[in-house]
């Protein structure tokens, strides 16, 4: 006996998903070198995209002059890309040590927001590599964290305001009105309500925001998850303010 099952996924369902299978990549610049070769790249969710590739005059293995500064080049040329493209995030890569020879060159600002990584070369494929490496993945979790405090941020703004609400009665009942025009929820708080059987109700909540057009953020980076959790672990930003 042959069957399939198709199942109908709530937007938040989906956002999860996609979030594990896909995370969205910020606008990352990347410089990916040796000793006589730099790629630059910007790269994206789209994926990444080739701004340049420069040439280093420099000198060959064990001769002692250099005839220019391959490294203080690179250093010019992020610096210029930075400022024109404002990229989240900066890695430098090579293979061996060659970044830290690079990371002496670069401005304080940059240096702040930089990361290194370990490619096994500069060829076509570094920048596929460069998207499987664990630093990369490190940069996007910063990303995330950034974004989800920017939002639990906004909604205690919105407190003070009288444009939000918090815990699952409130929000429920400000939802049934449509007024819940973003919602916040933990991952921790979803979990915990289905080891305490109230989860039917905070699904209600869920599709009665998703049929108002609402959005739903689920909030799983430490920080945010602790502020929000501080407020119950539940909370919606308003269309309208809440009576006195």
């Amino acid at each position: 006996c042959i069957f399939s099952l198709d199942k109908k996924w709530a937007s938040y369902q989906e956002q999860k998903i996609a979030e594990a299978t896909k995370p969205r990549i910020p606008d990352i610049l990347a410089i990916i070198f040796d000793r006589e070769e730099a790629l630059f790249y910007m790269l994206k969710s789209s994926g990444p995209i080739k701004l340049a590739n420069i040439k280093g005059n420099v000198a060959k293995k064990g001769e002692e002059t250099q005839t220019s500064n391959f490294y203080k080049e690179m250093a010019t040329q992020l610096k210029d890309y930075f400022d024109r493209y404002k990229p989240f995030h900066i890695i430098v890569a090579s293979p061996s040590f060659f970044k830290d020879y690079l990371m002496k060159e670069l401005p304080e600002e940059l240096k702040k927001v930089t990361t290194t990584a370990t490619t096994s070369s500069v060829g076509p494929g570094a920048a596929q590599e460069l998207l499987k490496r664990p630093e990369l993945k490190e940069v996007l979790q910063k990303n995330k964290s950034r974004e989800e405090l920017a939002l639990v941020d906004s909604l205690l703004k919105a407190l003070s305001d009288n444009l939000a609400c918090y815990g699952p009665n409130e929000v429920q009942e400000q939802a049934m009105q449509g007024n819940v025009k973003t919602l916040l929820i933990t991952d921790t708080f979803l979990r915990d309500s289905r080891e305490s059987d109230t989860f039917d109700v905070i699904e209600s909540i869920l599709k009665q925001v998703e049929q108002t057009k609402g959005i739903i953020h689920i909030i799983s980076t430490k920080d945010s998850v602790k502020k929000l959790n501080g407020i119950t672990g539940i909370a919606g930003v308003l269309r309208w303010k809440l009576s006195s």
